[in-house]
């Protein structure tokens, strides 16, 4: 297979990965043609693979190869795709979106509650995050909103016939 991009590494580095600018790139220099993209990426940022799906929606003329492993937020930029195919002896995952909490400290507790109160502002954000994903997944399988959110909420990995 002939791939006019393949996206490998974490999805918006601009170190090791794959950015939506360059995707737009490679979809602006083959506008009305159609366009074959590998996946074989562990996933990375939200942003970045949001703006890859829509970039492939826009362009209506992208097929997804999926090989390796791929997961996260790869799963849902290919979700932009006209058509996914995944070789067999692929693997692929889906999970709850995550964030990064540091907080080392010693505080009150006044200052523990109003901890409390930024943690569960946090959660429901990922909350929202994960119910915006989980209707990609629905509309492209065709499966319930629900049965995307218990795979995610599962986060384990898939087979190519289980994906």
């Amino acid at each position: 297979m002939d791939y006019n991009l393949v996206i490998s590494g974490e999805i918006g580095s601009w170190w090791n990965g794959c950015s939506a600018d360059y995707v737009r790139y490679v979809l602006n220099t083959n506008k009305d043609k159609e366009v074959h993209v590998g996946f074989c990426s562990p996933g990375g940022y939200v942003a970045d693979g949001l703006e890859m799906y829509q970039a492939f929606k826009d362009h209506g003329n992208v097929h997804a190869h999926a090989f390796g492993l791929n997961a996260s937020i790869s799963t849902i930029a290919m979700l932009g795709c006209k058509t996914i195919d995944i070789v067999k002896g692929s693997l692929f995952l889906i999970h709850n979106v995550s964030t990064v909490i540091f907080e080392y400290d010693q505080v009150n507790k006044e200052q523990i509650d109003q901890m409390v109160k930024n943690l569960n502002l946090k959660r429901d954000q990922l909350k929202t995050f994960d119910d915006v994903l989980a209707e990609l997944y629905s509309e492209k399988t065709g499966k319930p909103t629900s049965d995307c959110l218990a795979q995610m909420k599962k986060g384990t990995w898939m087979t190519a016939q289980q994906a």
